[in-house]
């Protein structure tokens, strides 16, 4: 099984992240002031890297990370089941713990329950949470965006894709012409993922068979 680009080369740490400078200090702020606010929204378009940061935040900072997605806040029994030891129980071989909330826009507008309890979470947590939205201001979320703090994740420019492009070919041992790391970048409208995934079908496919197959999806 191949490994997808954008797993094989997350950021390690938040030096990593490309072109979210002012994002990863309000994230350090957030820490810093735990818990005068309990949690955190990164939201941003998708492919913009508010997962990525979450981890490099945890692995940099030596926190154990407890993730959950929108489908565990649907079942409150089992959430209690998996979440209750995982935040009253000191972490064994971190120095804490962080819990992120991944794609929070999961959580439908009739799925009250689901924002019941991630509201309560909040309320009772004894760590730092964080939750990432691609849109934290739909009218659902106007509860949550009261209890949070709001970080918002840019687009990244073309020039930020491209340079994040050319290190993973020299990672793997390849050759792609910089036009066509062009090609990719623009379309990909700042969303990393959406150019590491084109830049695998190259690696895979080759350019030439790529930009054709590139030519007719567009």
């Amino acid at each position: 099984m191949i490994l997808p680009l954008i797993e094989k080369y997350r950021a390690q740490t938040l030096n990593d992240i490309r072109g979210q400078d002012l994002a990863k200090q309000d994230v350090n702020v957030f820490y810093t002031m735990f818990p005068k606010k309990k949690a955190l929204v990164l939201h941003g378009p998708t492919g913009t890297g508010k997962t990525s940061i979450a981890i490099a935040f945890a692995r940099e900072h030596n926190l154990e990370l407890f993730e959950l997605n929108a489908s565990d806040l649907r079942n409150k029994k089992s959430l209690d089941e998996v979440l209750r030891p995982s935040i009253e129980q000191h972490s064994l071989f971190k120095k804490g713990k962080l819990i992120l909330m991944d794609e929070a826009d999961g959580i439908t507008a009739t799925d009250r329950g689901g924002l019941a309890e991630l509201l309560s979470l909040i309320d009772k947590t004894s760590y730092p949470i964080i939750i990432t939205t691609n849109d934290i201001w739909h009218k659902k979320f106007s509860l949550l965006r009261k209890k949070c703090h709001l970080v918002a994740i840019k687009e990244l420019r073309d020039h930020e894709i491209i340079s994040i492009m050319e290190e993973v070919v020299i990672k793997e041992h390849t050759h792609v012409k910089k036009e066509t790391l062009q090609i990719i970048a623009h379309h990909a409208r700042g969303d990393v993922r959406a150019a590491l995934n084109d830049l695998q079908s190259v690696i895979h496919i080759g350019e030439n068979d790529f930009i054709s197959e590139f030519s007719e999806r567009e």
